[in-house]
């Protein structure tokens, strides 16, 4: 059975396991993530989904609205599922769930950036109605 969860609340072997699925999202140790797991969970704009196979978590992805002067919008982030659980859609799953709530937030449009060796994510995003947008990504890194 599949399920998905919006987290609340957190408990050891799901935290655990978060972090499990973080680690093959990113090449590089992911600092603090535990701190910022509980910080996201306590932030009324930041909604942390799960999904569940036979109660195991196979995956996960953040969302955060922020809101501007020219209206709210979503952003996706840590969108992850372990390899022997892919090609079961939950990766789509993850994504509507956090589409659902930017669409009952009022969200003008949802962002996401991917590394471009994520192919198959691409096809993903594609395929559910995303757009490259032609813009330039400026990052400041903390001195």
């Amino acid at each position: 059975m599949i399920e998905n969860v919006c987290l609340e609340t957190l408990d050891p072997e799901v935290s655990s396991r978060i972090g499990e699925l973080l680690q093959m999202l990113s090449k590089r140790d992911i600092l603090g993530w535990q701190d910022h797991l509980e910080n996201a969970l306590a932030d009324p704009n930041t909604y942390v989904f799960v999904a569940k196979v036979d109660g195991v978590v196979a995956g996960i992805v953040t969302f955060h609205i922020t809101l501007s002067l020219r209206g709210a919008y979503g952003t996706i982030n840590d969108l992850v599922v372990d390899p022997i659980y892919r090609g079961h859609r939950l990766g789509r799953q993850l994504m509507e769930a956090a589409h659902e709530i930017g669409w009952d937030r009022n969200c003008t449009h949802i962002n996401l950036t991917s590394r471009s060796h994520r192919e198959t994510a691409h096809r993903l995003y594609l395929d559910m109605g995303y757009e490259v947008k032609e813009t330039g990504v400026f990052r400041l890194p903390r001195p």
